[in-house]
């Protein structure tokens, strides 16, 4: 697994930017920006979600989980669900595949879903009525 500051300066390069223009875009300041990519600093979700938004990158990869770059749009990001972490990077995994991976990795939790072990109660079971 990459470091925070690895990935900070891997996606600084690959959109092109300098921190500078990041902490323009982002309203930290470029000591902060200098900090977290040094690794003195441990960025909080808030700064990883701006970071993250401002280089269009996943949050889960910038903190370094082996998911998928590729930031989800928004409207998938606030949902009324509030999607984990571990969510959105099932979600940008699952973007990778092509249709076949798709139908496979639908019909395989579909599967799992039939499998008490695998799922959680119902609602009227956990509230016993």
């Amino acid at each position: 697994m990459s470091t925070f500051a690895e990935r900070l300066d891997k996606a600084l390069n690959l959109r092109k930017m300098k921190p500078a223009d990041l902490a323009r875009a982002t309203g930290l300041t470029e000591g902060q920006i200098s900090a977290y990519r040094k690794g003195t600093y441990e960025a909080k979700q808030k700064s990883i979600y701006l970071i993250a938004k401002a280089l269009n990158v996943s949050e889960p990869w910038l903190m370094g989980y082996d998911v998928n770059i590729e930031r989800l749009p928004d409207v998938l990001r606030t949902s009324p669900q509030n999607l984990s972490v571990l969510e959105i990077g099932i979600l940008s995994d699952f973007r990778k595949l092509n249709s076949i991976g798709k139908e496979k990795a639908c019909d395989a939790v579909r599967d799992l879903t039939e499998i008490s072990r695998y799922t959680e109660p119902e609602e009227k079971e956990k509230t016993g009525t």
